[in-house]
Formats: structure tokens, sequence, C-alpha cells
């Protein structure tokens, strides 16, 4: 891992798999969440969500390639917020490694 990228990830979100669905077809989650390094960038920008659909995001948070998430997961951002997860985007190096992962939020 790059220590230039990881020198930048100076905040944390909370992340709150996503365990199942409940009887009214809502999302359940784990009641434990994994604190992961990130960087948090408020910024509006036009992309394609998981559904393929032109969508706006609002904000975008940088974390390790290695972490695992699921757009279907509830992350909790510094400020208490919890964003909806539009998309995932991996970033992969010159060697064809994914160094980062993008989350794009609402």
């Amino acid at each position: 891992m790059d220590n230039e990228f990881l020198n930048l990830l100076k905040q944390t979100i909370n992340i709150y798999a996503f365990v199942s669905y409940n009887f009214h077809n809502d999302f359940t989650w784990s009641s434990s969440p994994i604190s992961v390094p990130s960087r948090v960038q408020e910024l509006n920008k036009i992309i394609r969500d998981k559904a393929g659909q032109e969508a706006v995001s609002t904000c975008q948070i940088y974390v390790d390639g290695s972490t695992t998430i699921d757009p279907r997961d509830r992350i909790i951002l510094p400020d208490g917020t919890y964003p909806e997860i539009l998309a995932i985007k991996p970033e992969i190096d010159e060697f064809g490694n994914i160094y980062a992962k993008i989350i794009y939020t609402r």
C-alpha cells in the first residue's frame, strides 16, 4: 500500500455491515461497526449509481483498497450522518492492484 495515500486517510468512518432484509423488506445491519480510516470529501459529482442511473454524489469517501464494503452497508461519517451509498468504485494502480475504494454517497 502506498504510504502517501495512507497518510491522506486522517478521518474515521464506521461501517455497519448489511445482515439481511427484515419482514418489511428493510435492511438490517450488524450491531457492531468496523472503524475504517478514510478521507471524506464533500464535492458534487455526477456518477452512475449501482442501478446504472445518472446521480449526483455530494460526498466521496476514500478508503483503503482492502476494506470490505457492500452498497447495502450503512456508513456513519465523522459528523454523525449516515448517507446513502450510491456506488463503490475501486481505484487500480499501474500493476493492476486495487489500492483504494471510493464510496459515492448522497
